[in-house]
C-alpha cells in the first residue's frame, strides 16, 4: 500500500516531534496501566508494541530509511492508541477523539495514500468499539473510571499539542509546494520564452530565403512545388510563435491598453477591408448589417481588430465554402453593444465546440480548402474579449441526413455601461 509513497525533509521533521510525543505519552500510560491502575494484562500488548516504535528511532539513525519508519511509528502508533481506547471504555473512553486525527497525520506523512489508510483505521476502530461496546465486550475498569475528568483533561491538553504541531506542518508543506510551484512556473515560462525566440529566428531566416528565391526567379518547377510546402510550413510555425506571445504576454499583463471612443460601424468595416483578399480567393461576399445608431464602445482599436475581429472573420472564411455569404451585424441593444459574425460554412462538431477556448483542448481542423491553423486563435480571441468586459456565445449546426443547413454564429456581447470602467482598471495592470 506505502510502496510508492515518498516521505520528505518537513516530513520527517514532523515524524520526530510525533515520536517524541508518542513515546512520552505511551510511557506516561504504560507507567498508569501498571503503578496507578494494576492492569498488568495488558503488558503483552502494550509493551512489545512500544518497544517497537521506540526502536523507529535506532533504525532511522542507522539506516536512514526515513520511509519504513516513518510507516512502522504510525502504523503501530494508530494500533496502540486504539488498543488504549479499547482498554479504556471505547466510545465512553476519556481520550475517543484521537482516533480522528488518524487521516491527518497519514495524510500530512504520506499523502493521499496516508490519509485514505487513516480514514479506514479510524472507521474500523469506531465500528468495532460499537459492536463491542453493543454486545458488552468492553472492559469495565474502576480505576480509569475514577479518574475519567483527569484522564479526559489530560487528553485534551496532549491532543491540543499534536493538532498544533500537524497544523503548523501542514501549513508549511502547502507554502512550500505553492513556492515550488512558482519557481517551476518561473523555469517554464524562461524555457518558452527562449524557445520562440530560437524557433523564431531560423524559421525567419528560411522563410526569407524562400521569398528571396521566389522573386528572383531561380527556381524550377521542381523545386516551386516544394519551396511552397516550406513557406507554408514556415507561415504556420511563424503564426503559432506569434500567438503563443500573445497568449504569454496577456497572462502576464504586459500588453497595454489604449482606450478611445470608437465607432463600432467603421470599426467593423475596415476590419472587413483587412480580410477581404483572403474571401475573395473563395468567392466569399460579406454583407455587413449595422445598426445605424452607430453604437460607440471605448476599446483599444489595434487590438481589437487584429486580436478579436480579425480571428472570427478569418475563422469564418476559413470555414466557409467558395461563393459563400459572411453576415456582420453590430446592433445597440439597452445597454449592450452585440456584434455578430454568421457563416454558412461546415459548423463546428459539438466534440470540438465544448473545447474550443480550452488551449490544452485539440480542435485544430483543416478549412474548405485544406487551410490549417494552430488552434489557439479562438481561445486569444475569447482571452481578449474578457479583457474588455465582454462575453461571447456561440451557435453552430453541422449539416446531416436530414439537415443539409449548417454554419456558425460568434456573438460578442459588450456593455456599454461598465466599458470605461472596465477599460480603466485594465490599464492598471
Amino acid at each position: 500500500m506505502f510502496k510508492n509513497v515518498k516521505v520528505s525533509e518537513d516530513n520527517i521533521k514532523y515524524l520526530r516531534w510525533l515520536y517524541v510525543i508518542s513515546l512520552i505519552t505511551f510511557a506516561i500510560y504504560i507507567l498508569k496501566y501498571n503503578f496507578i491502575y494494576h492492569l498488568y494484562e495488558y503488558n503483552l500488548v502494550i509493551l512489545p508494541t512500544f518497544l517497537i516504535i521506540f526502536l523507529c528511532g535506532p533504525l532511522y539513525y542507522f539506516t536512514k530509511n526515513n520511509k519504513l519508519a516513518s510507516i512502522i511509528i504510525f502504523v503501530l502508533s494508530t494500533f496502540l492508541v486504539s488498543f488504549f481506547i479499547y482498554t479504556a471504555g471505547g466510545m465512553n473512553a476519556p481520550g475517543i477523539f484521537w482516533v480522528c486525527i488518524y487521516p491527518f497525520v497519514g495524510g500530512l506523512l504520506f499523502g493521499l495514500i496516508g490519509s485514505i489508510y487513516g480514514g479506514v483505521t479510524m472507521i474500523i476502530s469506531y465500528f468495532i468499539f460499537i459492536l463491542l461496546d453493543y454486545y458488552k465486550l468492553i472492559p469495565y475498569h474502576q480505576a480509569i473510571q475514577a479518574e475519567f475528568e483527569n484522564e479526559k483533561v489530560t487528553n485534551i491538553y496532549t491532543f491540543s499539542i499534536v493538532m498544533i504541531i500537524t497544523t503548523f506542518y501542514f501549513l508549511k508543506n502547502e507554502w512550500n509546494t505553492q513556492e515550488s510551484l512558482k519557481e517551476h512556473q518561473k523555469e517554464i515560462e524562461v524555457l518558452f520564452k527562449l524557445l520562440m525566440h530560437d524557433v523564431a529566428t531560423p524559421v525567419t531566416a528560411i522563410q526569407g530565403a524562400v521569398n528571396f528565391i521566389n522573386n528572383k526567379g531561380i527556381e524550377t518547377e521542381i523545386t516551386k512545388k516544394y519551396f511552397g510546402t516550406i513557406e507554408r510550413c514556415s507561415q504556420i510555425i511563424i503564426n503559432i510563435l506569434s500567438q503563443a506571445r500573445s497568449m504569454t504576454a496577456l497572462s502576464d499583463g504586459k500588453i497595454q491598453f489604449k482606450g478611445e471612443a470608437t465607432n463600432l460601424n467603421e470599426l467593423l468595416i475596415s476590419s472587413v477591408e483587412f480580410v477581404k483578399i483572403r474571401a475573395e480567393s473563395k468567392k466569399i461576399n460579406f454583407i455587413l448589417k449595422l445598426d445605424p445608431k452607430e453604437p460607440t464602445i471605448f476599446i483599444d482599436q489595434s487590438l481589437f481588430k487584429l486580436a478579436i475581429l480579425s480571428n472570427l472573420l478569418t475563422n469564418a472564411i476559413k470555414f466557409s465554402s467558395a461563393n459563400s455569404e459572411i453576415i456582420i451585424s453590430s446592433l445597440l441593444d439597452n445597454n449592450n453593444v452585440i456584434i455578430e459574425i454568421k457563416d454558412h460554412g461546415i459548423g463546428i462538431p459539438k466534440e470540438i465546440l465544448t473545447k474550443l477556448f480550452d488551449v490544452k483542448g485539440k480542435t485544430t481542423r483543416a478549412g474548405t480548402q485544406g487551410e490549417l491553423g494552430t488552434g489557439y486563435g479562438m481561445p486569444i480571441m475569447k482571452s481578449f474579449v474578457e479583457k474588455f468586459n465582454g462575453r461571447v456565445e456561440i451557435e453552430s449546426v453541422v449539416a446531416t441526413e436530414e439537415n443539409k443547413s449548417s454554419g456558425s454564429t460568434f456573438r460578442l456581447i459588450f456593455p456599454i455601461y461598465v466599458a470605461r470602467k472596465a477599460f480603466k482598471s485594465l490599464a492598471k495592470v
